[in-house]
């Protein structure tokens, strides 16, 4: 009928069971916690080394250019909502700008995503 292992002793091995906290976790806790460990890793990976940060820093900053001509240029072709948008993006900019000075040395990570905005 089935396949039947045997150990040395003739008996039936013990199913292996996941550690305890990894089964108790569930979905939702898992997606919950993804941004932290994301945030995490990518700051693990620019400490490695000091030229992945120049390198981040710099396609960073290039990119938070594109995205702001992006913005601005999409956004000021509606222009009722050009008063919006700005407040919109400074709300975000002055923000994040707190969170990143009020830390006493901000992560590397945190270095790249001021880079983004400038």
């Amino acid at each position: 009928k089935g396949l039947v292992v045997l150990s040395s002793s003739g008996a039936n091995p013990p199913p292996s069971q996941p550690p305890r906290q990894a089964w108790r976790r569930t979905r939702f806790q898992q997606l919950q916690r993804t941004p932290k460990t994301l945030w995490m890793r990518a700051n693990t990976f620019l400490t490695d080394r000091p030229i992945r940060l120049l390198t981040a820093g710099s396609i960073a900053l290039l990119l938070g250019f594109f995205c702001a001509t992006s913005a601005a240029t999409i956004i000021g072709s509606v222009a009722d909502w050009d008063p919006l948008a700005a407040f919109v993006l400074l709300l975000l900019t002055e923000s994040f700008t707190k969170m990143l000075y009020s830390q006493d040395s901000p992560s590397s990570a945190m270095r790249i995503a001021n880079a983004f905005k400038v």
